[in-house]
């Protein structure tokens, strides 16, 4: 007896585990609001904290730092809307802005943005993470 396959837009016939899969949905949209709330105070910190002295080389990557660092705030909130409504592109870009922002936070010393990078990537890798957000395509 050949099993049936279950159609892609039936997400609750997938597995046993994609039963949660929209709380799941808002807690990883959640974590990128949160992600963004606690890039603030640092992004604040590094344009606020006088200017150290040092090599100018290393005051200008700190700068760079808090440059990148500001332009991924909008980008957090933006994701954590697209990946709540549940939108195609969402998990791509969100797969790419995590794993470059874990490494701008591990080299800037961000410990907690950096532990909430990789538990969304964890997440995000998920198989039925993943097709929730692919099933649109």
């Amino acid at each position: 007896m050949i099993e049936e396959i279950p159609d892609r837009d039936d997400i609750d016939s997938h597995s046993n585990s994609s039963k949660n899969i929209d709380s799941v949905i808002t807690l990883i949209a959640v974590f990128h609001v949160l992600t963004a709330i606690l890039t603030l105070p640092m992004v604040y910190a590094i344009f606020a904290s006088p200017m150290m002295q040092g090599p100018l080389f290393y005051i200008f990557l700190i700068w760079v730092e808090g440059v990148l660092l500001g332009a991924t705030l909008p980008v957090y909130i933006l994701l954590g809307i697209a990946i709540w409504r549940v939108q195609s592109w969402a998990w791509k870009v969100s797969m790419i802005v995590n794993a470059i922002c874990l490494i701008f936070n591990i080299f800037g010393a961000a410990i907690l943005p950096a532990i909430l990078n990789i538990v969304l990537l964890l997440v995000l890798n998920n198989r039925d993470v993943r097709f929730a957000l692919a099933s649109i395509e």
